[in-house]
């Protein structure tokens, strides 16, 4: 069985065609520039004859690449590089079409990602990682693109959350975790930048 075949134009490579699983039919599809150098790449990764991954090349490099992860014919996942290391990924998440998940990584490590929980197009929460553990949160939770809720985490877990109930930006409304429940609740009620309400709670209930 033949799992390589070569294309060449004027004596120079244009297209290499590739059986990377051997089993006697192609899946791999190179292209190259007038240097030579790769410029795109697809291949099937699901054996149905038809390219799922496309990856684009400048000067030889990986910059882009394009999936369809369900075989629908439609691209859902998009990956961007920088010195052939992923920095952005793009991904309609629930195959409506358009974008509603962006991941952004640091160093090869997840920096941040956020999320559009109603479909319009704008991210709704977004989470901060430090050496691929979470210690930020930020949420639009009336979904209108205003950050009203930010959380912090040690450990992955929750220990204290910023809120504004106004939607001013400014947060009013502090509550502090331990062991991943509500210790203390403290509030600015006249919004004058002091705190004028305390609570106290355990295993979740209020004290008083």
């Amino acid at each position: 069985k033949v799992d390589n075949v070569f294309f060449y134009q004027e004596g120079k490579l244009v297209r290499h065609e590739e059986d990377i699983h051997r089993n006697g039919r192609i899946n791999v599809w190179s292209y190259y520039d007038s240097q030579e150098k790769l410029v795109k790449r697809e291949e099937d990764s699901n054996g149905d004859g038809k390219a799922d991954t496309l990856s684009f090349y400048q000067n030889g490099k990986l910059v882009r690449r394009e999936e369809d992860s369900n075989g629908d014919g439609r691209v859902d996942i998009w990956s961007f590089f920088e010195g052939e290391k992923l920095v952005r990924r793009e991904v309609d998440a629930d195959q409506k079409g358009r974008v509603n998940l962006w991941a952004y990584y640091r160093d090869g490590q997840l920096d941040r990602y956020q999320e559009d929980l109603n479909s319009d197009g704008r991210p709704d929460i977004s989470y901060y990682f430090q050496e691929g553990v979470k210690v930020r949160e930020e949420e639009s939770t009336k979904r209108n693109g205003q950050i009203d809720l930010w959380s912090f985490f040690e450990g992955d877990k929750l220990v204290r959350q910023e809120q504004t109930e106004a939607g001013k930006g400014k947060p009013n409304v502090f509550s502090f975790f331990q062991g991943g429940q509500l210790a203390r609740r403290e509030l600015d009620t006249n919004e004058d930048g002091k705190i004028d309400v305390w609570a106290f709670y355990q295993d979740g209930q209020q004290l008083t």
